[in-house]
């Protein structure tokens, strides 16, 4: 025999070799029927997940089969919404250095679905991961879309491994779920005390791909329930006859106004032969009636309609003029609606003036007005908002009011919108918007569905910058009173410092930062300085400043007696055909204003002042010659 020749230690070799290779072949029929049996565990999970059920619990049930068919310590899911804990409490929005600042708060992975050792999904850590932070995050963003360890006390991708190896952690695994799109939607991971082998991997991946599956059915489903129900609510409440026809004839659904015009319901009229017979008992006009809706179907498309108006006979007897509208629906079905058209024409020219009505109103109003929905964005603006925000209603669509008006990536502080939602206060708030230029009394009125849910939000903003101009030039005006009254009780008998004191009181009512008082010599033709302000010595770096000016000789400021009025000068720096420049050293001009002062229909002065924050106009012109005259009348008294 072959082994004969071999000595006793080869074949020892052969034996354990022999052996060894059994063990493996077992190893991987022990591992295959693993696989098999999870894969068979997989397929029931995936049937399971196709009864009807809210996307909460196929989450969950997607979650509990992770633990039960990899035998994985817990497992979750977590899916991408906006951040809606950012300003309150989130642990994660307090971060502000490391790598784990969350740097998106328009989204954040929200816990729904945890299955295993932790159940709950409101811890005060993990119900919120913030987007590309942490291993979870980092997957959900694609920095590591899939994330398979075997080492988790030892991978410096897991963040907490003394609580991995307290628990006896060996393994982790996260999978990107993502949409058709390629968009991510969220993350399936698990820690397991076991090791995960390849086939567990491909498995998982698998789940994560359904889970995205899932997610995107709900999503559609909860669409389309929400269509159902609007079209529910709709036609139980529509002043239209509504029936609902199946692709054989039958008459599936008639609303309550169907009944009520015509007396009939859906036993006495089943599907179309029998409406047809009842509605229509003259057989040549119901012959006429079948040839043109014949023709009609014949020729529609789906989302097509071909109105008609025939005389019906109701159940009572009497006979009623309809407007038929009929309009084939894409899964099969159509939908027709019918009305008095008596009633019809009188309800609908009301609706008509009623919209046009509201809609003139609406585009009447003066100020910048839009309706919103509760995340701010644009659902109609009115002429005043385009005309103010110079963008089209394309533009404003959908836009974001804070960013239209506000130029902001966020409501500002303030906001009575965010005000509304929070506490359900109306008041009407003063507020800048700084993409309008100027100032705003904003209020925001919710409109509420029937359940008294916000609906939409009416924005108006009110333009109140001339009334807050007013205000202001109101105060002005009493300032200047105010400060008339304090010229004219200063006790002195100097004319020089009753004018030091009357220019300070000028400078402080026009809210300028220099200025200065000359006599003017109408025989001479001469400027004299009576007085400079104190700052105007602090900015004036001229050794000898003169004192005397002739007229001819002078700049723009001479112009007030040249021209005889005030002269108003709101960029000093840009080419003048007035100005002749300034000696160097001489205080820099950034606004500069200048008023005779009349005596006796003769000029006795000027007055100048400068560097007022924002641009001079013709109330600081008023202001400013209204308190020379008093001035002056001043000055008489102390040269009598």
């Amino acid at each position: 025999m072959q082994d004969q020749g071999k000595t006793k230690e080869q074949l020892v070799d052969e034996l354990s070799e022999m052996r060894r290779r059994a063990a493996e072949m077992e190893a991987m029929l022990s591992q295959a029927a693993i696989v098999k049996e999870r894969l068979h565990l997989v397929n029931s999970l995936k049937q399971d997940l196709l009864k009807s059920a809210s996307l909460n619990e196929k989450l969950k049930l997607i979650t509990d089969g992770v633990v039960s068919i990899f035998a994985a310590d817990f497992a979750r899911i977590w899916i991408i919404k906006p951040g809606d804990r950012c300003d309150s409490g989130c642990v994660h929005a307090k971060v502000t250095d490391g790598p784990h600042v969350c740097h998106y708060r328009d989204r954040c992975l929200h816990l729904l679905a945890s299955s295993g050792r932790y159940t709950h999904f409101d811890g005060r850590i993990h119900s919120r991961v913030p987007f590309d932070c942490y291993k979870i995050g980092r997957i959900a963003s694609g920095a590591e879309s899939r994330f398979v360890t075997n080492d988790v006390v030892n991978d410096h991708r897991v963040h907490d491994q003394t609580w991995a190896r307290k628990l006896g952690l060996v393994s982790f695994a996260g999978y990107r779920i993502l949409a058709g799109n390629g968009a991510p939607i969220g993350v399936l991971a698990l820690f397991s005390k076991q090791p995960l082998s390849s086939d567990d991997d491909s498995l998982l991946e698998g789940i994560a791909n359904t889970t995205a599956h899932v997610f995107q059915t709900a999503k559609m489903d909860e669409a389309l329930n929400g269509e159902k129900q609007r079209f529910q609510r709709l036609a139980e409440n529509s002043p239209f006859g509504m029936v609902m026809i199946q692709p054989d004839g039958s008459f599936s659904y008639a609303n309550p106004k169907f009944i009520e015009m015509f007396g009939y319901d859906l036993n006495d009229v089943p599907n179309g032969r029998e409406w047809l017979r009842r509605a229509y008992p003259d057989a040549s006009y119901r012959h006429e009636v079948i040839s043109t809706w014949i023709e009609d179907f014949k020729r529609t498309t789906p989302g097509e309609t071909r109105p008609r108006v025939f005389s019906v006979i109701c159940k009572d007897g009497s006979e009623k003029i309809i407007h038929f509208r009929p309009v084939k629906l894409d899964w099969g079905e159509d939908l027709m609606t019918c009305e008095d058209i008596t009633e019809r024409k009188r309800a609908k020219d009301g609706m008509r003036k009623t919209r046009q009505e509201w809609e003139d109103i609406f585009q009447a109003i003066g100020q910048p007005t839009i309706i919103m929905d509760q995340e701010h964005r644009i659902l109609a603006a009115n002429r005043a908002t385009i005309e103010a925000t110079g963008k089209s209603l394309d533009e404003l669509f959908n836009s974001r009011c804070y960013e239209i008006f506000h130029n902001g990536c966020e409501a500002p502080q303030g906001c009575p919108m965010e005000t509304l939602l929070k506490s359900g206060s109306i008041e009407p708030v003063e507020m800048e918007m700084e993409a309008l230029g100027g100032h705003f009394l904003v209020s925001c009125t919710p409109v509420l569905d029937k359940d008294g849910t916000i609906e939409k939000i009416i924005h108006i903003a009110t333009n109140i910058t001339e009334r807050k101009q007013v205000e202001d030039d109101t105060r002005r005006n009493e300032d200047r009173l105010e400060k008339i009254v304090d010229i004219l009780h200063y006790k002195t008998d100097s004319v020089q410092d009753f004018l030091d004191y009357a220019l300070g009181e000028a400078i402080e009512l026009t809210q300028s930062k220099i200025g200065y008082i000359y006599h003017y010599n109408e025989d001479r033709k001469e400027f004299e300085l009576n007085t400079w302000s104190k700052d105007v010595m602090k900015e004036c770096s001229i050794a000898e400043p003169q004192t005397l000016y002739q007229l001819e000789k002078s700049g723009i400021w001479g112009e007030a007696v040249r021209q005889q009025r005030p002269i108003l000068v709101n960029d000093f720096h840009a080419p003048h055909p007035l100005k002749k420049g300034y000696p160097e050293g001489h205080a820099r001009l950034h606004r500069f204003l200048t008023v005779p002062v009349f005596s006796r229909d003769q000029i006795v002065a000027v007055v100048g002042v400068a560097n007022k924050e924002s641009d001079y106009s013709q109330t600081d012109i008023l202001q400013l010659t209204l308190l020379m005259d008093s001035v002056w009348k001043g000055v008489w008294r102390l040269q009598a």
